[in-house]
């Protein structure tokens, strides 16, 4: 049969230590940066060169089709 009588040090004092809270933050931070500025990989993609080239050859061939259909007509 469980003890029903009540003990002599009282069970409704207050706690030695209080809780600790955990603070969590609604909002961004408002630090900006990101991308490279926050130490990213620098990826530049393709390099200058080989895009001036492709860019070269396209509008050159643009220009060789508006020839070839000008001396058709």
């Amino acid at each position: 049969m469980p003890d029903t009588e009540p003990s002599s040090t009282p069970t409704s004092e207050e706690p030695t230590s209080k809780p600790t809270r955990t603070i969590i933050s609604t909002e961004a931070p408002g630090t900006g940066g990101g991308g490279t500025a926050a130490g990213g990989p620098n990826e530049s993609g393709a390099p200058i060169g080989t895009t001036g080239v492709l860019l070269a050859l396209a509008l050159a061939g643009g220009i060789g089709i508006a020839v070839v259909r000008r001396r058709r007509s």
